[in-house]
C-alpha cells in the first residue's frame, strides 16, 4: 500500500491494557462505546508489515492525537532503505508538511526502515520540550524495538503510540504544554529526533529477563497480593507463571509480549497510588478500587485454596481506556460486576 488514507477516528480510542501492555485488541464491531467523526489521517506503508486492521487503529490514534492533544503523527515504511535515515526523516518532514494541522510545529514523524533495521522518530520544534532526544530514545530502545523483534510492528506503533500521550498528558499536568496554543514557526523539522536499531522478526515472547528463582505464591489478602504485583513490576520481570497469577493470566501473559517499559508505566502508577485502594470483597472475589484516579483501573482478585491471586486476564477482558487514558467498562459481563453500583 503506497499510501494509506482512513477517513475514520474515534472520539475515543477504546484499548484494554494487561500487565502494563496498552494494546487496542477491539475490533470495530465490539466498540460501541466509541463515537465516530470523519477527518483525514496519513499512514504509508509500502512494506505491508501491518495489517489492515493494525492500519484503521493506528489512523484512529493518529486522529485522535490530532483533535484531542494537538499533535500531529505521521508514520512512513519506505519499499526500500532511504540510506541516510536521517535525512530522509527530516525532509519527508518538511514536504509532507507535518505539523501543520496544528497550532505550532507539533509534530511527530515514525519512519521504520526494515531493509536497515532502523527506527527513527523526528520531533517536532514546539514539542522538543515534550518529546525530549532521551525520551525518544528509550520509546525507540525500550518499546518499539521488543515489539519489533517478534513481528508484532503495529503492537509496537500502537505501544508507542500510547507512551507519546501519556507523556503529552503529563507536560499539559505540569503547565508545560497547552494543547492549541502554539507559535506559527512552520519549519517542522527542526526539532530533536533519534533513531536505533529494530530488526523486524517473529521470534517467541522473550523471558530471559524473568527473575525465575523468586516464589510468588498466592498471598493471604488481596492488597497483599496487589502489592507483590508491585513489587514484580518493580523489577520489571516478565515471568508469566508466579502463582500469584490466576491460571488465566498465567495463560494469557504467557502468550503477551511484555516489554520493561510497559512495566515501569504501571509500577510508577501503581506505586503511586497504592494505598488509596479500596477494596470490595464478595466471597471469593475481590476488587480493589482508585476512587480518585480515573486513570487506574480496578484491579481484580479472585482466592484460591492457596490464597489470593490477581485476575489481569479478567481486567483484559472487561476494562477498556479512551485516548485520555481513562478507564470505563467493555459492554460484557463479569463476575466483579458486585463491586460496582
Amino acid at each position: 500500500m503506497s499510501l494509506h488514507r482512513t477517513r475514520l477516528s474515534w472520539s475515543y480510542i477504546c484499548v484494554a491494557r494487561a500487565f502494563g501492555a496498552w494494546i487496542v485488541i477491539a475490533p470495530l464491531p465490539l466498540i460501541g462505546a466509541c463515537t465516530l467523526s470523519v477527518t483525514d489521517s496519513r499512514l504509508t506503508d509500502q512494506r505491508d508489515v501491518l495489517s489492515a486492521d493494525a492500519e484503521v487503529r493506528i489512523g484512529a490514534f493518529q486522529e485522535a492525537l490530532l483533535s484531542e492533544l494537538d499533535v500531529e503523527l505521521g508514520i512512513d515504511i519506505p519499499s526500500t532503505s532511504p540510506g541516510d535515515l536521517q535525512r530522509y526523516a527530516h525532509d519527508l518532514m518538511e514536504s509532507r508538511r507535518i505539523g501543520a494541522e496544528t497550532a505550532g510545529a507539533r509534530g511527530v514523524l515514525l519512519v521504520i526502515d526494515v531493509d536497515a533495521a532502523l527506527v527513527r522518530m523526528e520531533v517536532g520544534t514546539d514539542l522538543e520540550h515534550v518529546f525530549p532526544d532521551a525520551f525518544v530514545s528509550h520509546i525507540e530502545h525500550d518499546q518499539m524495538a521488543p515489539f519489533f523483534r517478534h513481528g508484532k510492528v503495529g503492537d509496537g506503533v500502537e505501544a508507542t503510540v500510547e507512551l507519546l500521550t501519556e507523556r503529552a498528558k503529563d507536560a499539559i499536568a505540569g503547565g508545560e504544554y497547552v494543547p492549541g496554543r502554539g507559535t506559527e514557526r512552520r519549519d517542522f523539522a527542526a526539532g530533536g529526533g533519534a533513531q536505533a536499531r529494530a530488526p523486524i522478526d517473529s521470534l517467541p515472547p522473550d523471558r530471559s529477563g524473568a527473575v525465575s528463582d523468586l516464589l510468588v505464591p498466592p498471598q493471604p489478602s488481596p492488597a497483599g497480593a496487589l502489592a507483590v504485583y508491585v513489587e514484580i513490576l518493580s523489577r520489571r520481570d516478565p515471568n508469566p507463571h508466579f502463582e500469584v497469577y490466576t491460571p488465566e493470566t498465567r495463560a494469557l501473559l504467557a502468550k503477551r509480549l511484555v516489554t520493561k517499559a510497559q512495566q515501569e508505566g504501571e509500577y510508577r502508577q501503581l506505586r503511586a497510588a497504592f494505598g488509596q485502594a479500596r477494596y470490595v470483597q464478595f466471597d471469593t472475589l475481590a476488587v480493589a478500587r482508585f476512587d480518585n484516579r480515573p486513570d487506574i483501573p480496578p484491579y481484580f482478585f479472585r482466592r484460591g485454596a492457596d490464597g489470593w491471586m490477581i485476575d489481569l486476564a479478567s481486567m483484559a477482558q472487561k476494562i477498556r481506556f479512551d485516548l485520555q487514558n481513562r478507564w470505563f467498562f467493555a459492554e460484557t459481563k463479569a463476575p466483579y460486576d458486585f463491586a460496582f453500583d
